[in-house]
């Protein structure tokens, strides 16, 4: 779409772009060289490099002459740019936007930051009340929860070191919290129920244990791997999102698997 408005010529195709900064005026055309524009085209270009820009170089103009990109190499993070952009809209009458892979991977992180904070809260007091409905005790609600938090905490390091060798989209934090509450808090409340029938029926606690780990166990083992190989299929997928959104996923419910047969089978 950029290309499209502002058609680049051959000296800015084969240049390294990151970010794109685009300055525009219902008012003003660039024009001449001392015009107001390109005052503000040199202002803002400066204050670019002040920010940490490693490279700003005059972009192309659009065709109506209303509209004109400046081009930047990043030297570090981008927040610092996406700030001075985001100051200067608006500043002289010029509308002044930011795009690029970098910016546009900051605001979704934002986005994701802040869609994950009201989800965990809404979905952890929505979890805990229907499990104190379920099991009758805050402390029996209590221990899904737990176990799920612990996986999903568990889940998140390893996938940061997975990380540190692939590429993977911001989407699998997602994924991973969201999966990792409904299969943690799903495999400890099979678990769970099956522990509190046995011991309803008259068992001893080791003896509830073991008929909980002979059956629930076992059908949370059968039950996570059936997942797991379902996503694997994800892998196929050519795209670096459906592999993260795998990665995720999987990771996930490796945890929740194995926290349920280790964490609730101790007394």
């Amino acid at each position: 779409m950029l290309q499209t408005a502002f058609p680049p010529t051959r000296s800015e195709e084969r240049s390294h772009v990151d970010e794109a900064v685009i300055v525009s005026s219902t008012r003003a055309g660039v024009g001449a060289k001392d015009s107001a524009f390109r005052r503000r085209l040199d202002t803002l270009a400066a204050d670019l490099r002040t920010a940490g820009a490693g490279k700003v170089t005059p972009g192309p103009v659009s065709r109506d002459g209303r509209s004109a990109l400046l081009l930047v190499q990043l030297r570090g993070d981008v927040e610092p740019l996406v700030e001075r952009v985001v100051a200067a809209d608006g500043r002289e009458g010029f509308r002044t936007l930011i795009v690029g892979e970098e910016s546009v991977d900051a605001d979704f992180g934002d986005a994701t930051g802040e869609d994950l904070a009201r989800g965990e809260s809404f979905g952890l007091l929505l979890a805990l009340i229907v499990l104190v409905f379920v099991f009758g005790t805050v402390v029996a609600a209590i221990i899904p929860i737990a176990v799920a938090v612990a996986s999903i905490a568990v889940a998140l390091a390893a996938v940061a070191l997975i990380g540190q060798a692939f590429v993977l989209n911001f989407v699998v934090v997602n994924v991973l919290v969201m999966l990792g509450l409904a299969v943690g808090i799903d495999y400890s409340l099979f678990v769970v129920s099956r522990f509190r029938e046995e011991r309803r029926a008259g068992r001893e606690v080791d003896e509830a244990v073991g008929a909980a780990g002979a059956t629930a166990s076992r059908a949370v083992l059968f039950s996570g791997i059936t997942v797991v190989l379902a996503l694997i299929g994800m892998f196929l997928v050519p795209h670096t999102i459906f592999r993260s959104i795998a990665a995720g996923a999987i990771t996930v419910v490796l945890v929740s698997v194995l926290a349920a047969l280790t964490l609730l089978q101790t007394r």
